[in-house]
């Protein structure tokens, strides 16, 4: 494809937001600072905290910024719903509490030169405080997963869209409709970008990864957070694989054991028979934290992750009758 040819594509930068009014004029700027933005639109997706208005006075200076209201619906359909009113060639997808790197939205559409069935997934830096404090584990755990599986991401492209990360990713907008628009039943809550990456694969696409095309990650999750998306990971996990088998294959509730070591092992299933010891668990974590024990709180609170993430799987596969 020619210069110009390149050039005429156009990118449509869309977002789901939920109570982040404070976070909207951060992750807005950079994008609006990118030339190849012509459009951004924010999803607001069922919350009344200011968003909307603000985002309204904000496209009264900028008209590129398309504020959207829709009822309560996820994340899944809010994206969708906004992928409808977008008008680029291509969709590029972030979080709401995200800060992306200046130029990196023309670096997503860069790649979409000449590629047709293409997602492009860029690299989410998680943005870590000055000094680590008590309770604040789930950043920790959460960027050592996520870096695992960037590495597997280099070493197998075939790994992205089967376990994908869909924090900042973009995708042809016809190919994004023709991926989500005839879905009826949305997996909603955790894992909502592993479905859509299988749904990706489903259809022949491929997807590469650039660590270059960086976002920063505002990420932040108390206690009762952490533990509500790790039995939304486990019940989702076990309902993405059983709607895709094809692509990703069988999975059971084993599949939480496996990531254990053998004392890991013998905890969790202990820890779910005797919910005192989870609760000795989290009194564990707390007191780990207090005492800046950081090595200690990570695995005690990665126990309890473990412990409702199992409690998820197995609470899907007995609604399955399985």
């Amino acid at each position: 494809m020619s210069t110009s040819e390149e050039q005429e594509q156009t990118a449509s930068v869309l977002l789901a937001t939920y109570n982040r009014r404070a976070l909207l004029p951060s992750v807005l700027e950079p994008v609006l600072n990118d030339p190849a933005a012509s459009e951004i639109v924010v999803v607001i997706d069922g919350c009344d905290d200011g968003s909307l208005e603000l985002l309204r006075r904000m496209a009264d200076e900028d008209p590129r910024i398309k504020p959207q209201f829709i009822p309560k619906s996820g994340a899944a359909r809010a994206l969708l719903a906004g992928a409808r009113q977008a008008s680029g060639d291509v969709l590029v997808l972030i979080d709401d509490d995200e800060i992306v790197d200046p130029g990196t939205i023309t670096g997503h559409l860069r790649h979409h030169s000449g590629e047709e069935n293409l997602i492009v997934v860029g690299y989410v830096e998680m943005d870590f405080p000055a000094a680590r404090q008590p309770g604040d584990f789930s950043r920790y755990i959460y960027a050592h997963q996520y870096a695992y599986d960037c590495e597997l991401y280099e070493t197998d492209a075939d790994t992205i869209l089967r376990n994908l990360w869909g924090g900042y990713l973009s995708i042809g907008r016809g190919n994004y409709l023709r991926t989500m628009g005839s879905v009826n039943d949305f997996v909603d809550g955790y894992h909502y970008d592993l479905d859509f990456g299988a749904r990706c694969l489903e259809l022949g696409f491929r997807a590469v990864f650039d660590r270059s095309l960086r976002a920063r990650h505002l990420y932040k999750r108390d206690r009762a957070s952490f533990l509500r998306d790790a039995r939304s990971s486990g019940r989702n996990r076990i309902l993405v694989h059983s709607v895709h088998p094809t692509v990703l294959g069988p999975v059971d509730a084993g599949f939480v054991d496996a990531g254990l070591p053998p004392v890991g092992r013998a905890a969790l299933g202990l820890g779910l028979r005797y919910p005192l010891l989870q609760r000795l668990a989290g009194l564990a974590t707390t007191a780990a934290g207090r005492l800046h024990l950081w090595r200690l709180e990570t695995v005690c609170a990665s126990l309890l992750w473990a412990i409702e993430q199992k409690r998820g799987a197995l609470e899907a596969l007995h609604r399955r009758g399985v």
